[in-house]
């Protein structure tokens, strides 16, 4: 009984090293950033597409709801990455951007302010 008692000692310790869990480890590195959108323009903003670099077209609209005048708004948990990114004050009608290939920061947010 000892000896199995010992053992299960030895390998749940050997487990908790493996796992991180023996003190001393760091975090694992981030993955995901926010990309935060500032509306100091005199324009209401009906749409902003955020799309990887690689990808063939614009996909969704990011935007729940139109940002307003003064405003911003996060798209959180956005995967790491190079990405092109535009918005609009009506649907169709490009007003901001596009910009294309901006390498994004793993774990910090990225704003970008739209100006008149």
């Amino acid at each position: 009984m000892k000896l199995a008692r010992m053992l299960y000692n030895i390998v749940f310790s050997l487990f908790l090293i493996g796992c991180g869990g023996g003190g001393g480890g760091s975090a694992p590195a981030p993955t995901t950033f926010t990309f935060r959108i500032v509306n100091n323009s005199n324009l209401i903003v009906t749409e902003a597409f955020l799309s990887p670099s690689s990808a063939p077209d614009w996909g969704p609209d990011q935007l729940s709801s139109d940002l307003q005048l003064g405003s911003a708004r996060d798209i959180i948990n956005v995967p790491c990455g190079t990405y092109d990114y535009l918005a609009t004050n009506s649907p169709g009608t490009v007003k901001w951007g596009p910009t294309y290939g901006i390498g994004m920061p793993c774990g910090g947010i990225f704003t970008w302010t739209l100006l008149p």
